[in-house]
């Protein structure tokens, strides 16, 4: 219908408005069609994101052809080689502990050796007496 009074205007006016009511729904338009296009993209990138979540995009090969249970088996023995290095920095770091607290140990050891020894010495000392008192007991007795 004729509801701005198309008769009233002129036709430069007119022509001005229609252009400016087409432009604005073509804008409408394109923007709910950019809008849907972002949602589909997003959709899309996350599915995608979901799918390679487990994968990693690790270089296995300069140059050449690699099949892919090649590049598995070559991501694998890298792994395991981290793995090793890894173990074996651990290994060094707790052996070097080990030392420093081994350093501090000989003194104490050094006593504890000492102390011993001179236990073990004393004890054969007596168990020496012991059995000279008790031969000197039974020729005491024989006579």
């Amino acid at each position: 219908g004729d509801t701005l009074g198309k008769r009233s205007l002129s036709p430069t006016l007119r022509l001005s408005l229609d252009k400016s009511v087409k432009g604005s729904l073509v804008q409408a338009h394109s923007g709910a069609q950019a809008e849907d296009e972002l949602v589909q993209m997003q959709t899309i990138s996350r599915a995608r994101a979901a799918r390679q979540a487990g994968h990693t995009r690790q270089v296995v090969q300069k140059g050449g052809v690699i099949t892919v249970a090649n590049a598995q088996h070559a991501i694998r023995v890298r792994e395991e080689d981290e793995l090793l290095r890894a173990q074996t920095t651990l290994e060094k770091a707790e052996r070097a502990v080990q030392r420093k607290k081994n350093k501090h140990w000989p003194p104490v050891w050094k006593d504890l050796k000492r102390t011993a020894k001179s236990r073990s010495t004393r004890l054969r000392q007596q168990e020496r007496d012991a059995e000279r008192a008790r031969k000197a007991s039974q020729r005491h007795q024989n006579s």
